[in-house]
């Protein structure tokens, strides 16, 4: 694709781009390892743009982001599961304004 992809909100921005080129939905496997690749390189940038840190939910028994919000309350971000939802229902999920509500959320612009 020869795209820079680094730690920030422009290259989230790109990973709505990245799915579509990867074109029709790979089969179950591979599917796994693209959110897999694509989830965490999304956890690691909200993590690395907002101060967040991985945990484990064991309630849904995956790996989620966890950041603060203005009024010190916790929230998670599931990003494997919205990766995996961008594929099955394209831009209807998509990356881009997943994690803009989340810049919202935290700003405190979106209660």
């Amino acid at each position: 694709m020869n795209v820079d992809f680094r730690y920030d909100l422009e290259s989230v921005k790109k990973l709505d781009d990245l799915v579509t080129s990867i074109g029709t939905l790979p089969t179950p496997q591979r599917l796994a390892q693209i959110v897999v690749v694509i989830g965490s390189f999304l956890g690691e940038t909200l993590c690395q743009v907002y101060h967040g840190r991985w945990e484990f939910d064991d309630t849904l028994k995956t790996w989620a982001v966890r950041f603060k919000l203005p009024d010190h309350k916790e929230e998670g971000a599931n990003v494997f599961f919205k990766v995996e939802k961008r594929f099955k229902n394209g831009m209807e999920d998509s990356i881009s304004f997943f994690a803009h509500v989340i810049d919202g959320r935290i700003k405190g612009i979106i209660p």
